[in-house]
């Protein structure tokens, strides 16, 4: 059956913060053992719940709540965030994760950003927001390096650090041009050679990868050269760039 996404009414609440809670609390005593704290104490998810564009949801397969996420959305700037997502104790390992994920995508379709955070111990979280949701890691909070804003009792990461995740995402809007515009850019590309537009590729996906990579370790002037040589061999065939720029509707 279909999963479905629901927002969480006032008459959810407490079932919704205990089904979280243990779900958090199993993940941790999975690595650690028996746990005499709250792992996720329910003054955190309040606080989670009161920020600013939060929207809680519960996800329902046929009549039944499976899971859920809390996430916060600011459409001006389009870079959202999920605060939380867990999945009901006994559901795990049926997609159900994923099926979340992918629910909220379609939700905000507009999102350029996605922006999370998952414990260093947790290795199967690691995998599903990497591997399954792609998510990059941009930063790693640990003892020398905490993470923002965290509360000094907070143990829900081991003692262990926290990773910080990003997905970057591209909102695609048509924007339609002229018939004459269209015409020039249809000729022009005519013109060009085929290394020509190869090298640009390559320049732009080097550039891309460089700017989007984990610890930007990829030279984007690498990327940039080969953009320079792909434009300088579309000027030796089409003429100076004055010349081009002359031709311009």
């Amino acid at each position: 059956m279909k999963l479905l996404l629901e927002r969480v009414r006032d008459q959810d609440l407490t079932q919704y913060k205990k089904d979280m809670q243990d779900a958090f609390q199993r993940g941790y005593e999975a690595a650690y053992g028996k746990a005499e704290s709250v792992v996720l104490p329910e003054k955190d998810i309040d606080c989670t719940l009161k920020e600013k564009g939060a929207v809680a949801y519960k996800a329902i397969i046929g009549s039944e709540v499976v899971g859920g996420a809390v996430v916060r959305i600011d459409p001006e700037t389009r870079h959202n965030y999920l605060d939380l997502l867990f999945v009901k104790c006994g559901m795990q390992s049926n997609g159900i994760g994923t099926n979340i994920w992918r629910a909220l995508e379609t939700l905000y379709p507009d999102t350029e950003v996605w922006e999370t955070c998952t414990p260093y111990f947790e290795k199967r979280n690691i995998h599903f927001y990497v591997n399954v949701c792609g998510f990059h890691i941009v930063q790693y909070f640990h003892k020398t390096y905490p993470m923002p804003d965290t509360s000094e009792d907070f143990i829900g990461d081991g003692h262990e650090g926290m990773f910080e995740l990003r997905k970057q995402t591209f909102f695609k809007e048509a924007v339609p041009i002229g018939p004459r515009k269209a015409a020039f850019w249809k000729k022009a590309i005519e013109g060009i050679p085929a290394r020509a537009i190869l090298l640009l590729q390559l320049g732009s996906m080097i550039c891309t990868f460089g700017a989007h990579s984990i610890h930007q370790r990829v030279n984007i002037t690498e990327g940039g050269i080969f953009v320079g040589i792909g434009i300088g061999l579309i000027i030796r065939q089409g003429g100076s760039p004055e010349a081009v720029m002359a031709r311009w509707p």
